[in-house]
């Protein structure tokens, strides 16, 4: 099932030189602490928060997203 890559996420925001509070803003959330939990992983990004994701961060839909790969015992 594909999932947010968080990384990319992160990085993103670094490369644009925004801060979590200024993510948090953009996401209408109630603080820079709130955000960090998305953005670690603690919590999962809403579907709606993904157009805005992509809109702010600049990045496609299609990186947006990781497919995660199970080893296979052979």
């Amino acid at each position: 099932m594909p999932e947010l890559n968080l990384a990319l996420i992160k990085e993103r925001r670094v490369q644009l030189k925004m801060t979590q509070q200024d993510m948090a803003k953009r996401l209408g959330m109630n603080n820079k602490a709130d955000y960090n939990r998305y953005e670690n992983g603690v919590y999962s990004f809403d579907a709606k928060y993904v157009p805005i994701l992509h809109k702010v961060l600049k990045i496609s839909y299609k990186d947006l997203f990781t497919q995660k790969v199970n080893e296979i015992e052979t």
